[in-house]
């Protein structure tokens, strides 16, 4: 687990199986003030560094469990990811991208794997300022499921093949 926080914000990162991209990151605005705005964010897609296209996969699905992790806070208001996904493509400092999408935060990243290790970078940005406010890389090495869970489901839960 690796944890960091600001004032204003806790920010908890776990990291399980790149199988499942288990990254979880959980923000917690207790101390904002309460407008609305000041609790939204935006996921923009988790970058995948891995120099190989069929890695793609992998950030697509960390950005996701983000996302849904973030989603479960009731004090967050997370920007769909229709919206966020869309910016991928456009070009803008964090301020203009964060007045577009109309949130406070920006949260973005990159997923990079090297043979059976999962490099995970996240940013955290202040939309109004520009400046990050946190940032955090997490490196594991991903720890294959359990035989007897593997043999309970065939192995389909977790995909085709394993790194070895």
């Amino acid at each position: 687990m690796i944890a960091i926080a600001t004032p204003a914000i806790t920010i908890r990162t776990t990291a399980a199986t790149p199988a499942t991209a288990n990254i979880f990151c959980c923000l917690d605005f207790a101390l904002i003030a309460a407008r609305a705005d000041a609790r939204s964010i935006a996921v923009l897609p988790f970058k995948n560094l891995s120099g190989d296209q069929t890695q793609a996969y992998l950030s697509d699905g960390v950005t996701d469990e983000v996302r849904s992790a973030l989603t479960r806070n009731a004090g967050l208001m997370v920007l769909a990811a229709t919206s966020s996904n869309a910016m991928s493509e456009m070009t803008g400092d964090a301020t203009s991208i964060a007045r577009k999408l109309d949130v406070a935060y920006l949260l973005e990243g990159s997923v990079q794997r090297s043979g059976n290790i999962v490099r995970v970078g996240a940013n955290l940005t202040n939309g109004r300022t520009g400046f990050s406010e946190w940032s955090q890389q997490a490196e594991r090495r991903p720890v294959p499921p359990h035989p007897t869970r593997l043999a309970s489901d065939g192995g389909t839960e977790h995909g085709a093949s394993w790194p070895a």
